[in-house]
């Protein structure tokens, strides 16, 4: 179950209470074999008294939450994706080699030099 959007939140405190939010459902999930996530927009990327939201859900939540990283919209936002995928450490729990991680990285990079239209 994802979180589509947490609306326009003002203050780190309530990011904080986001991310306790996404805590407490992972865990109320858990026992039924489900698992909890969040799908970021702009506001995710844009600093909130000094720090990105994304941060401090990624800081804050357990592993069992994942968090999607959405390229359009961190992009849109003025935020560098490649540069945001080492502050997801548990965005999608897959198992790749380093190589494999390195090959997905270098092909996102090669995307973004594309024009978009």
């Amino acid at each position: 179950m994802v979180l589509a959007s947490a609306g326009k939140k003002s203050s780190l405190d309530e990011w904080k209470t986001v991310a306790n939010q996404l805590n407490i459902v992972a865990e109320n999930l858990e026992p039924a074999g489900l698992k909890t996530g969040y799908h970021n927009h702009q506001l995710e990327f844009t600093p909130v008294g000094g720090q990105r939201p994304m941060e401090i859900l990624a800081k804050l939540t357990k592993p069992s939450v994942m968090l999607q990283l959405d390229v359009g919209t961190c992009l849109e936002a003025g935020s560098d994706p490649v540069a945001r995928l080492g502050m997801l450490p548990y965005a999608q729990p897959c198992e790749l080699s380093r190589a494999d991680a390195e090959a997905a990285v270098a092909r996102l990079e090669r995307w973004l030099e594309r024009p978009f239209w």
